[in-house]
């Protein structure tokens, strides 16, 4: 459940991200992107598209990154959480719709093991396996039992324990500790995994059946 099945450190999306790429490797925690740019996604001041790696601007001793449809977070080494690009419906979680070409910090986490940077909304857990997710809801996306956007993070009170996760398109799943698997979000096709798309949105966690 990862962005990155093969370990190459790289992000695809509308552009590319990757931690520490260039000539000087992984060690340098530096980020750079690259490939569309219309909406900021690639943390640099204009809004060209890029052929080659550009350098986020202003970003340093990074983790981990994740490339949403339009915006792109980043976790660094201290474990705060910062997000660039597209900033409707809040998902770049800094309590504005703003966008923004400079990474900006996510307001009110901290210690983020995992981010997960979807089409309109994003969602992290932090050490100790609580998830927090802010932006787009209108198919429940953000699992807190409501349908509307939120430009801070919000806890989902009903998931703890958490070791992985993954946000696609207008959805988002988990495991637990447990091995238990839990989606939210829109479920149109039928990608929760409950065995029917009667349903097309479920806006509270639900177990994924078979696991």
């Amino acid at each position: 459940m990862t962005g990155d099945p093969e370990g190459s450190g790289v992000v695809p999306c509308n552009g590319r991200c990757a931690p520490g790429r260039g000539d000087r490797g992984l060690a340098d925690k530096t980020a750079w992107c690259w490939g569309r740019n219309d909406k900021q996604q690639l943390g640099i001041t204009d809004t060209a598209n890029q052929q080659l790696p550009k350098q986020v601007q202003g970003l340093t001793n990074v983790e981990a990154i994740s490339a949403g449809l339009n915006h792109t977070c980043a976790i660094k080494t201290d474990g705060t959480l910062w997000c660039w690009g597209l900033g409707e419906s809040g998902r770049l979680g800094n309590g504005t719709e703003a966008s923004s070409s400079v990474p900006s910090q996510v307001k009110g986490l901290t210690n983020i093991v995992k981010v997960g940077a979807a089409d309109a909304h994003t969602c992290a857990f932090v050490s100790g396996g609580d998830v927090w997710c802010w932006g787009a809801g209108d198919y429940g996306q953000l699992g807190n039992g409501g349908m509307v956007k939120q430009l801070t993070p919000q806890k989902l009170r009903t998931l703890s324990s958490v070791s992985e996760l993954s946000t696609k398109a207008n959805a988002a799943c988990v495991r637990q500790s447990s091995g238990a698997l839990t989606c939210w979000g829109n479920n149109i096709f039928g990608q929760l995994g409950l065995g029917n798309s009667d349903q097309l949105s479920y806006s509270d966690p639900v177990s994924v059946i078979a696991f």
